[in-house]
């Protein structure tokens, strides 16, 4: 709990542009024989960096106003293995079936379409090549109109 004159500040950042933070599927199996998923995430130090940059930020601006002054958490200076240990989730998963203009960078064109597979489409947070921080659903209830509207073009 906090002291009645104290402001407790939580910051939010977004994460690095990542191929490499990935859903894969792993050698092992399943009960059903179904091979299961293996999730490979990291962190960079620019989002730690990025978090320091807000306090230091908010601090100034505090101080210049005669307010307050921010304490900073120990955790943001010691390295970014420190920070995954702080972390919350915002639970916008993203990024499993990408979007991207070739076969080697992800999963879908930009029309949505599976690669190398003329008829199928996959629309949803799952083709954003990254994930922000902002809760996604007008983003995909935009580009499932796009999509729509593509589609309409397509098939009439």
């Amino acid at each position: 709990m906090f002291p009645a004159d104290a402001l407790h500040l939580q910051g939010f950042t977004e994460q690095v542009p990542d191929p490499e933070n990935r859903v894969t599927l792993s050698a092992s199996l399943d009960p059903f024989g179904v091979r299961l998923p293996h999730l490979s995430w990291r962190m960079h130090d620019l989002e730690r960096r990025t978090l320091l940059s807000l306090v230091d930020a908010s601090d100034n601006f505090f101080r210049q106003l005669g307010i307050a002054h921010l304490e900073h958490v120990a955790f943001l200076r010691e390295g970014t293995e420190k920070l995954v240990g702080q972390l919350a989730d915002t639970f916008h998963h993203a990024g499993t079936t990408r979007m991207s203009a070739s076969k080697s960078g992800g999963v879908v064109d930009v029309n949505c379409r599976v690669h190398s597979i003329r008829d199928l489409f996959v629309c949803g947070g799952s083709v954003m090549p990254t994930s922000g921080f902002a809760n996604p659903n007008l983003t995909i209830a935009a580009l499932a109109l796009r999509l729509a509207a593509h589609l309409n073009t397509v098939l009439n």
